[in-house]
């Protein structure tokens, strides 16, 4: 009985050693294009752990995305 077990934990043992590993691909995001407005939160600003709040601020920012057969950047 066990040289049976034992035969069968080395079997079990080489079955999960050739098992292939689950493989998904990964999702390209959506590319963005146009102008978009970056805001920015200085409210809760700290500096060298003191407190340093000042106004936010709105940039309009541009955003174009170059894509090639190796993905998108």
């Amino acid at each position: 009985m066990s040289r049976t077990l034992a035969v069968g934990a080395i079997t079990a043992g080489a079955a999960l050693l050739t098992a292939a590993a689950a493989h998904a691909d990964r999702v390209e995001p959506v590319p963005i294009y146009g102008f978009y407005n970056v805001v920015i939160d200085f409210s809760r600003q700290t500096f060298n752990g003191v407190p340093t709040p000042m106004s936010s601020v709105s940039y309009p920012t541009e955003f174009t995305t170059q894509c090639d057969v190796n993905g998108c950047v």
